[in-house]
């Protein structure tokens, strides 16, 4: 007998309309929010001396202080599944709100709230690849970058058991030309205008991440003008 769990919805009915898209926006937003306070975000300022351990500190986050901390450290393998768990879940909502675009039935107004959510995902997705290239890959480099080591690049909602099913790394350069590519698309759909303390990911967020991207990317111009248009607003 097939019975239906009324605790939670399957995957393929969990984007039926404009408010399953703000739920997982909201998700996005909650995952970055946790991300960001967390475990990940306290090891670096360990790392680069903005945290400095006292006489009696107990030997927390010890690893990171001495710069001895191995690929198999709790934090480090965190930072891997997280970053592609919030690309799962982007992908599945730009997969899942496209059909919506294409539905005659769905109002105007409602689609384009959905593409606002879209480039929430967009963004989401950039800023997760971002994270990877930072923690797993070498530095941008613009004349190696093209025979340097990327991260796997995974575009669809297509989980499974068999990892040979997985895509292998990118160079580095086809991982930040994929960063690129998502903040455009967010670029596209993220109108919201930017305020002072803004919880929520607006036109002026998509833009100070494209600044750091274009640091990243040695594009120095690219992010002086980008971060400079932003002062002056």
């Amino acid at each position: 007998m097939d019975l239906t769990p009324e605790t939670n919805i399957a995957t393929d009915e969990s984007v039926r309309n404009v408010g399953d898209c703000e739920k997982y926006s909201n998700l996005f937003h909650a995952e970055w929010r946790g991300y960001i306070q967390g475990s990940i975000a306290a090891t670096e300022l360990v790392q680069s001396g903005q945290v400095v351990a006292t006489s009696d500190y107990g030997n927390t986050y010890g690893a990171y202080y001495r710069w001895d901390f191995q690929i198999t450290d709790g934090t480090v393998q965190s930072c891997w599944s997280s970053n592609y768990n919030y690309i799962a879940n982007a992908n599945l909502l730009i997969q899942k709100a496209a059909l919506l675009l294409e539905d005659p039935q769905i109002s105007d107004a409602d689609k384009q709230e959905i593409k606002l959510y879209m480039g929430h995902a967009y963004f989401s997705r950039a800023m997760a690849y971002r994270e990877l290239a930072l923690h797993f890959c070498k530095d941008y480099n613009p004349s190696t970058a093209a025979s340097e080591y990327g991260v796997p690049l995974v575009d669809t909602y297509n989980p499974g058991p068999n990892a040979e099913t997985y895509p292998g790394r990118s160079s580095l350069q086809e991982t930040y030309q994929h960063i690129v590519n998502d903040l455009t698309k967010a670029e596209e759909y993220v109108t919201t205008a930017g305020k002072v303390n803004s919880t929520k990911i607006t036109a002026d967020v998509v833009q100070v991440l494209k600044a750091r991207v274009a640091l990243d990317m040695e594009d120095y111009t690219t992010a002086a003008n980008v971060a400079q248009a932003l002062i002056n607003k």
